[in-house]
Order: structure tokens, then C-alpha cells, then sequence
């Protein structure tokens, strides 16, 4: 197991850790080190790798961080409907605690286009970075109202969480100058009904105490 990415521990909340035999990567997680605990946003292996206990291996490597960080809670996210890996988890000692609800809407122009605004991008260089070698990564954008955390998946979305991400002015502003043909994937605690968000599915919050 090692640290995939160069970037100093002490400049980033973020680790990516792969597994490898022959200098050959195997599989990859991405984990996130929060106040509360640490969470597992992804683990990955490719198809010829799986049933060898990797990413089993990989999953454990949490419990080294989380003893690494003094945290005794680990936390992931999981769809409804991937049934196998809900399962796996459970079998591993995670348990529901919560669930978000998941939509996709177009992104309609900002009305800022043109004016002055506050907004900004915290961290786009090693953004940049993460999305050409996984493409996937998270862009911090701040404005005057709060620093929102970002997702952008492929090509194809930004992800944003609560919808004060979407009635925030600024940060559409923001989303618009970096990338105008992504639509926005919403994640939120709560059910909307609304024409102009598309239901996507359902996550489940999984947690473990690690102590």
C-alpha cells in the first residue's frame, strides 16, 4: 500500500492509496480526514483483481489512518441498489445511520455574467491534477456567502451538496466560468419535488467505530 499522490500529508485533508504488486496498481482508494472521523469517497479495483481480499486490504487501510488521526469513526456512502457492495459493508462492521436523496439538473446561466463578483477557486491546480489522473475531483469555491466543496465527475457534472449550493448566485457564477456544459448532480437530506430536478437514486450514510 502506498501513497499515490505527492502532495505533502500535512498540506491536504485528501489521500489516495493504492495497492500494487510488480509496480502494477491494483486498486485505489480515496479517503477524506474530517473533524468527526474519516471517510471512505471511493475504492476502486479493476475486474481482474477482484475475490483476491484487496479490497479488503485496502478498507483496512482506514483503520491505520484513523489511528494515524485519532479518529474512531469511519464513515462511507453507498446506492441503494448496489446491493452486493451494501453487503459487503455490513459484513465488515458498518451500519446504516442516514440517506441522501440524489438529483441531476441543467445548470442555467448565472445572472452575475458579466458583474464583479467575490468568487474564487481555493485549490484548482492540484484539482486539475486529480481529474487527469482519475477523472474525477473536488474544486473548493469560495464566495461571499461560504466555501463550498465541489465534485466534478467526468466530463459530464459538478456535484454539490444542499440546496443553498443551487441558490447561491456566486458559486453558479463560479461553476459557469470553469465549465459551462456540466449539469449539476444535487445531493440532499431531503425529498424535492420539483419539475426541474430529475430523481437519480438513493445513498446510504454507512458508519463504523473503529474503538
Amino acid at each position: 500500500m502506498k501513497n499515490i499522490l505527492r502532495l505533502p500529508k500535512r498540506l491536504s485533508n485528501y489521500f489516495y492509496f493504492g495497492a500494487y504488486k510488480d509496480e502494477q496498481l491494483l486498486g485505489f482508494t480515496e479517503w477524506r480526514i474530517y473533524e468527526d472521523g474519516i471517510f471512505l469517497n471511493q475504492i476502486s479495483l479493476f475486474a481482474n483483481y477482484r475475490g483476491l481480499g484487496i479490497g479488503k486490504a485496502l478498507l483496512e487501510h482506514g483503520f491505520f489512518l484513523a489511528k494515524l488521526y485519532k479518529k474512531n469513526k469511519i464513515t462511507l456512502d453507498v446506492f441503494e441498489d448496489n446491493q452486493f457492495a451494501d453487503l459487503w459493508y455490513k459484513n465488515n462492521g458498518f451500519k446504516n445511520i442516514s440517506s441522501n436523496q440524489w438529483y441531476v439538473t441543467k445548470r442555467s446561466n448565472s445572472s452575475l455574467d458579466g458583474e464583479l463578483t467575490e468568487v474564487s477557486v481555493v485549490n484548482f491546480h492540484t484539482s486539475e491534477a486529480e481529474q487527469a489522473l482519475y477523472d474525477f475531483s473536488n474544486v473548493f469555491i469560495k464566495t461571499s456567502k461560504r466555501t463550498y466543496q465541489v465534485g466534478r465527475i467526468k466530463a459530464l457534472l459538478f456535484r454539490v451538496t444542499g440546496l443553498q449550493a443551487i441558490e447561491d448566485e456566486e458559486l453558479q457564477y463560479g461553476l459557469q466560468m470553469l465549465d459551462d456544459t456540466r449539469s449539476l448532480l444535487l445531493v440532499s437530506e431531503k425529498e424535492i419535488h420539483h419539475n426541474q430536478f430529475q430523481f437519480m437514486g438513493l445513498t446510504k450514510r454507512l458508519s463504523l467505530i473503529t474503538n
